[in-house]
Order: structure tokens, then C-alpha cells, then sequence
């Protein structure tokens, strides 16, 4: 099967201007994960955006890497844990949590593992 990963993000912006960039930031990501539209292509929908997540910084080369990946959901959810909601005084949320689930787009194969060695692909988590 094709491995799925996901990824977690909470951001407690300091004001509503951070608030609105964090908002544009997961427009892209939802605009990206979205088809073209069949205006576009002559009647047909046009394959979604196709990802390649990478970590970066030391903790690459001690995890397995990833392949070509579509992103398959992006979820939101504001003021997630409160007890209350609360907002800035626009009325920007004061905490939003994002979770983007991917799905690769080809198989692992006998090879991968020979080209990565110790870092091995365990299941893309």
C-alpha cells in the first residue's frame, strides 16, 4: 500500500496581524491540496499539487525520507483545548491547531532501502 503521514501544528499567535499570516499560511496549503478546476483542462479535473516533504537540519539523515506525496486533507480547528473561545479583538482566534495528512504517491520498493540504508522507511511515521 501506499504510505500515509501526517503532521501536527499548533500556533498560538501573539496578536491578530500573526493570526491572519498563520490563516494565510493554511490557505495555501488547502488552495495546494485542492484539483484544478475543469475550466482549466477542458472538462477534466487536474491532479492536485504533488508534494516533496523533506526534514531538514540534522534529524534528516536519522529518519526515513519521504516520496512524492499528495496532501489529502487539511484540518483546522480554532481555540481547540479552551474552555471558552477566545479571540483578539478583531476576532482572529487567539489558538489555531493544523493537521495535514499526506499520502505518498509511489510504493516503496527493495531498492529504496538499499539507497537509504540505516535510515530505512518504517512506515512514514
Amino acid at each position: 500500500t501506499l504510505r500515509e503521514f501526517s503532521f501536527n501544528c499548533t500556533f498560538s499567535p501573539k496578536d491578530s496581524q500573526e493570526a491572519k499570516a498563520i490563516k494565510d499560511i493554511i490557505f495555501e496549503f488547502r488552495a495546494w491540496s485542492a484539483p484544478g478546476g475543469p475550466e482549466q483542462t477542458g472538462g477534466m479535473l487536474s491532479v492536485p499539487h504533488v508534494w516533496r516533504v523533506r526534514y531538514k537540519g540534522l534529524f534528516e539523515k536519522n529518519v526515513n525520507p519521504f516520496k512524492r506525496a499528495v496532501l489529502e486533507s487539511v484540518n483546522v480547528d480554532y481555540n481547540s483545548g479552551l474552555n471558552t473561545h477566545m479571540t483578539f479583538d478583531d476576532g482572529e482566534p487567539v489558538l489555531i491547531n493544523l493537521a495535514l495528512n499526506f499520502k505518498e504517491t509511489d510504493y516503496v520498493l527493495r531498492d529504496d532501502h538499499f539507497e537509504v540504508k540505516a535510515q530505512g522507511y518504517d512506515g512514514g511515521h
